[in-house]
């Protein structure tokens, strides 16, 4: 069974807000309201508050917390939404509601009309002209001697330019790489790069052998061994070598009262 639910305010006794839960306890719903309202800043963050959410918050900034009450139970989600939808309907206007719409559904199935999508078309071209271009930055693009090639207005005009992910754009003017293909691209102007050198290649030198000697003395056959390194005291007791650091500072090395760890030497 679905419950259809009211809230109001305990003060005016006037319903405000009408919904549908699943939930057994219907003070478990009222709960999220309530905690959706008092943490709606942390957790919806860019959200446009809705009237619920303003009310309820206008409510607990004046001491008091809204009120739930049962109205009926339907059988069936979808009947239920036909069943909350009619009542919402019906008390739009006389009890000024707070819900966003008057089919039960938020703004799921919300009827747009050509007016409404030319207003929000519009809208939305004057906040790309303004909001996106005033936090983009200019990306200046240099070859590999350094000369200046160009510049463009963003990052994403930049890669569908020279046809390249934009994260490799990105990166390379934060430094993070220093060139991208035969590119080296900046968010600072200037006159002339310093020359892109390679990396000179490092003959190939035969590798130290850095492994330090421990010794590991059997506490039951006094038997000792001198090992190359922390991997081969694992191999012979196992230890796992990233615990043998510990053991040598707070046991002073024995392990299991049968091995005892000492050195480097």
């Amino acid at each position: 069974m679905i419950k259809i639910y009211c809230l109001y305010d305990p003060n005016e006794c006037k319903v405000r807000y009408v919904g549908r839960t699943s939930k057994k306890v219907l003070e478990h719903r009222l709960i999220e309201h309530i905690s959706k309202a008092k943490y709606f800043e942390k957790y919806y963050k860019g959200k446009r508050l809705s009237h619920r959410v303003n009310w309820i918050k206008k409510i607990l900034s004046e001491g008091r917390e809204p009120k739930i009450k049962l109205l009926t139970e339907v059988e069936g989600w979808s009947e239920s939404h036909q069943f909350e939808r009619e009542l919402i309907k019906k008390w739009k206007e006389v009890r000024d509601l707070v819900n966003l719409e008057d089919r039960g559904e938020g703004g799921i199935n919300r009827i747009v009309t050509i007016e409404d999508k030319i207003k929000i078309s519009n809208s939305l071209k004057e906040y790309y002209k303004t909001s996106i271009n005033a936090r983009s930055k200019t990306v200046y693009v240099y070859n590999l001697k350094g000369e200046y090639l160009k510049s463009f207005e963003s990052g994403i005009k930049c890669s569908k330019f020279y046809k390249i992910p934009q994260t490799k754009v990105a990166m390379n003017c934060n430094n993070h790489i220093l060139k991208y293909k035969d590119w080296i691209f900046s968010y600072e102007k200037h006159d002339y790069l310093p020359v892109y050198i390679k990396k000179k290649q490092l003959p190939n030198l035969p590798r130290l052998n850095r492994r330090k000697l421990y010794k590991v003395e059997n506490l039951i056959t006094n038997e000792f061994y001198l090992l190359n390194g922390i991997q081969e005291i694992q191999d012979l007791i196992g230890i796992n070598k990233g615990n043998i650091p510990k053991y040598m500072k707070l046991y002073n090395g024995i392990y299991k009262k049968k091995f005892k760890i000492s050195g480097p030497e």
